[in-house]
């Protein structure tokens, strides 16, 4: 614990990379590096390892990024921290979260799993694993999954988009918030991902400015993804990117979301099983729907800028459903509901 002060820290390192001559450095055996060869390759790691808005372009062409430099967590894995300002932590194993309170950003990377808490089985539970942070949360598990993790906004937390979440882990996470949750990105390589905001939160990007979806970032991809207890998803100009990755079981590539508010989404790739509901639908730039349904309970359903929809419903009860596919999509064994008119193009 440092109340007065941050966990970790952080210096900054500027320069230029030459793709060409990081090249022929990394062709040499390392112990043949001159010490100019270790700066560059220095710069270049930190490049490669500098989140969203860690890297600043200078008007001299040159580059300034800032380095975390986080505190290493010991074997035991268990961590309860409170600081001030930054908290920045890293270790080569698990990590148990009992809580973390941060006067600024947390930054927490693990080799292994990062989990809420475990209980006598040895399991993740939602018992503890509470993080609260002023600025955004980035949480890694390079080789193991993200569980039992609670986001606690801050009483004096940034109202702005850029107060927000990036998850990545080589298999599940599940991360929890009462409220709204802005997200940057969360990725998981082979696992499922399962967002609970049941507090009567939206899920919302960080993107300042969007259009109506077809420039959208993919901020949430992973092997299934299950959205719980949403309000709104995404926002009419700040659509949520999402891709459900099919895999070799059965169902892969499944996307689930219950709104209670309106959905904005713009997909990536196939869409299998899918089922989504909200107030209104407006779904975007999907390849491939198959095998689901998607619902509005109270206004339309407009999905635009698509590919097939294959045995799947589309549903508006009390409203108009508009479907827009590109050029050779089809509608095979699809059923298309509305109150009001269907409009096909």
């Amino acid at each position: 614990n440092n109340a007065d002060a941050a966990i970790g820290s952080a210096s900054t390192v500027e320069g230029k990379i030459d793709s060409v001559e990081i090249a022929t450095i990394l062709q040499k055996e390392e112990n043949d590096w001159t010490t100019a060869d270790k700066q560059k390759i220095e710069f270049y790691e930190a490049y490669l390892a500098a989140e969203r808005g860690d890297v600043v372009i200078n008007a001299d062409g040159t580059m300034t990024i800032a380095v975390a430099k986080p505190i290493v967590v010991e074997a035991s894995g268990e961590v309860n921290a409170v600081a001030k300002s930054d908290v920045l932590l890293a270790s080569e194993s698990d990590v148990i979260v009992v809580e973390i309170t941060s006067g600024g950003e947390v930054r927490l990377k693990a080799n292994g799993n990062v989990i809420g808490s475990i209980d006598e089985e040895g399991e993740a539970t939602t018992s503890q694993g509470a993080i609260t942070a002023t600025e955004r949360v980035i949480l890694e598990s390079a080789q193991g999954s993200i569980t039992g993790i609670k986001l606690v906004e801050a009483s004096n937390s940034s109202t702005n988009e850029e107060h927000e979440l990036i998850a990545r882990a080589a298999e599940d996470i599940t991360i929890s918030k009462a409220g709204d949750l802005v997200i940057d990105t969360i990725y998981s390589a082979n696992g499922k991902i399962t967002l609970d905001v049941s507090g009567a939160g939206g899920i919302k990007n960080d993107i300042t400015a969007l259009d109506t979806g077809n420039g959208a970032e993919l901020n949430i991809s992973g092997v299934n993804i299950e959205l719980l207890g949403v309000d709104n998803l995404g926002e009419a100009n700040h659509y949520i990117g999402l891709k459900g990755r099919v895999g070799e079981e059965a169902g892969d590539g499944k996307i689930t979301a219950d709104a209670g508010g309106d959905v904005y989404i713009n997909t990536y790739g196939n869409i299998n099983a899918p089922e989504i509901s909200g107030k209104t639908i407006s779904a975007v730039n999907f390849a491939v729907i198959a095998d689901g349904e998607l619902k509005a309970t109270n206004g339309f359903v407009d999905v635009v800028n698509n590919g097939s929809v294959i045995r799947t419903s589309l549903v508006s009860e009390t409203d108009a459903v508009n479907f827009e596919a590109n050029a050779g999509s089809t509608t095979q064994d699809a059923v298309i509901t509305a109150k009001d008119a269907v409009t096909y193009k």
